[in-house]
């Protein structure tokens, strides 16, 4: 792979976290202590992995994939990633830890019923107020937020991403979930290794994702969402290539590897890769950060990025979720949009501006000479909390 990045390539993530308050802070992460999940409830995630959900089934032991399936190395932006892969309910998960960040973080796929219900799409029009005069129900993912951000949580970061990819494929949405790499959950995992094998190239800590996503899911099911299932290396493989290479079949090209051959950030309006295979192609990429947010009574709209109109281009909305013990979740929001030609990202700006006027309550900023680091923030790897840098007068939106 060749990498050309910018002067910037070794600072800090673009942009940080915005607090209830409008403060951007910087994500930390404490000793947490993982917990054995309870057994799901009966109602399970979706008709295919309802079967199991009653079990006292615990994930399976881990195992590192063969050394085929990465060859390259990631991207500028993404970090050194260890690829491990374990079981949940009879189902492979691939379990991705990042030292660097000092996160382990896995995948999960909403149905496009419970995806639209998360993101708080009403489909036949605003809510009707309750008929005994009550208040209406809690945002589904402030209800999960609570859920998670207890004490004894396993979870220290929750992203959401909703992609649609035009004109004609449907929109998806993934959870990422983060667990802390700290000295709690590394002696945990080590123990946890030692008893199912001899071998520590990861075991223990795949381990004890499994068993963290299996209580994601039992929350989820308790928040009424349903999973369309677990993603496996394979699916986490062609999920980032196609965020790369979104056009059809893109992330199907060279599965062996999620990366593209080649990244070019030289450009400050654009982020250019080149994806491999019998036609390597190229496309171009810009991202925008989230530095106004609509308000609700209840404080942040969380949910407003991914409520973003469709696109006649393949965008991500990423929802990056901090969930500190005890404390109110802060949140970092991105879009990034791909195109074949930098003329069509260009009109994709125009049209976004007309879709949000100056007067709008959701602001986007360009994160211009940033894009390289910016897009890795709407990959599936649950990064975009970091302290932020000065800001640049030339890349608003």
């Amino acid at each position: 792979m060749t990498a050309r990045g910018s002067h910037r390539a070794q600072h800090a993530p673009p942009r940080g976290a915005v607090t209830e308050t409008g403060a951007e802070t910087v994500a930390e992460t404490g000793a947490v202590v993982v917990e054995e999940p309870a057994p799901l409830p009966g109602q399970g995630p979706g008709p295919d992995l309802v079967a199991g959900f009653g079990a006292e089934e615990e994930a399976e032991e881990g195992a590192e994939p063969g050394a085929g399936l990465v060859r390259e190395g990631p991207p500028p932006g993404v970090g050194r990633l260890l690829w491990h892969q374990t079981r949940v309910l009879g189902q492979p998960l691939a379990v991705l830890a990042h030292p660097g960040r000092g996160t382990v973080t896995t995948v999960v796929e909403l149905t496009p019923a419970s995806g639209e219900l998360l993101a708080g799409v009403q489909r036949y029009g605003p809510l009707t107020a309750p008929a005994d005069g009550g208040a209406p129900p809690a945002p589904v993912l402030r209800q999960l937020l609570g859920r998670l951000s207890g004490a004894g949580s396993p979870f220290v970061r929750l992203q959401v991403l909703a992609s649609s990819y035009p004109p004609d494929r449907t929109g998806r949405v993934h959870l990422v979930a983060a667990l802390p790499m700290s000295p709690a959950v590394v002696s945990a995992a080590r123990a946890a290794g030692e008893r199912r094998t001899r071998d520590r190239n990861g075991t223990g800590l795949a381990l004890l994702a499994g068993r963290a996503t299996l209580d994601l899911a039992r929350h989820l099911a308790e928040c009424g969402l349903s999973l369309s299932g677990f993603l496996d290396t394979a699916a986490l493989t062609e999920l980032i290539r196609s965020r790369y290479d979104p056009g059809p079949g893109g992330g199907r090209h060279c599965a062996a590897s999620p990366w593209p051959t080649e990244v070019d950030a030289t450009h400050h309006r654009s982020l250019r890769t080149t994806t491999g295979g019998t036609s390597p192609s190229d496309c171009y990429h810009a991202t925008a950060w989230v530095k106004s947010w609509p308000t609700t009574a209840d404080g942040l709209d969380l949910t407003a990025p991914l409520r973003l109109p469709r696109l006649s281009l393949p965008r991500t909305a990423a929802l990056v979720l901090d969930l500190g013990s005890g404390q109110a979740s802060t949140a970092a929001g991105y879009l990034s949009v791909s195109a074949r030609t930098p003329a069509e990202l260009d009109q994709l700006r125009v049209d976004l501006r007309r879709m949000l006027p100056a007067d709008s309550p959701l602001q986007l900023e360009w994160t211009d000479r940033e894009h390289h680091l910016a897009f890795a923030h709407t990959l599936p790897l649950a990064t975009g909390l970091a302290k932020a840098p000065s800001a640049d007068p030339t890349a608003h939106f």
